[in-house]
């Protein structure tokens, strides 16, 4: 929220999720990404965002984006590292590729990626082993 008494800038700029070129009123404060608007006189978005544009601020800014991993222990959830993370996690992979081949995961992006994090989705994928993958938002 803009800070009262404070100068608001307004800056226009283009949304960064996909390839379609909307563009997005950002409302800065002191430097800070404060608040945003679709723009009307966007010939592409004509006023409005898609849920992904009405959220592209939450990427940088949201009071409930997680920052660190967190694990479920005996039913609360608790803060580790992100080398216990990483570890557990690419452990209990490779165990089930292991034991049941690369086709025994299927890889599911997010309509929250932009086109790079999708690409860089589908290679990781290839190395896997597999072409067990697709998109939310095909």
């Amino acid at each position: 929220m803009p800070k009262p008494g404070k100068p608001v800038e307004i800056k226009k700029n283009i949304c960064t999720h996909c390839s379609v070129g909307c563009t997005v009123t950002a409302e800065v404060q002191e430097g800070v990404w404060v608040g945003q608007e679709p723009s009307w006189d966007s010939p592409i978005n004509r006023g409005t965002h898609c849920a992904k544009g009405a959220s592209v601020r939450e990427l940088v800014k949201g009071e409930r984006r997680l920052k660190y991993p967190m694990k479920l222990v005996n039913g609360k959830w608790q803060r580790i590292s992100w080398d216990q993370a990483m570890t557990e996690v690419s452990n209990k992979l490779l165990d089930i590729r292991n034991k049941s081949g690369p086709d025994a995961v299927y890889w599911v992006g997010s309509s929250k990626h932009n086109n790079e994090q999708a690409y860089l989705l589908r290679k990781f994928v290839s190395f896997w082993g597999t072409n067990n993958c697709d998109h939310q938002a095909r």
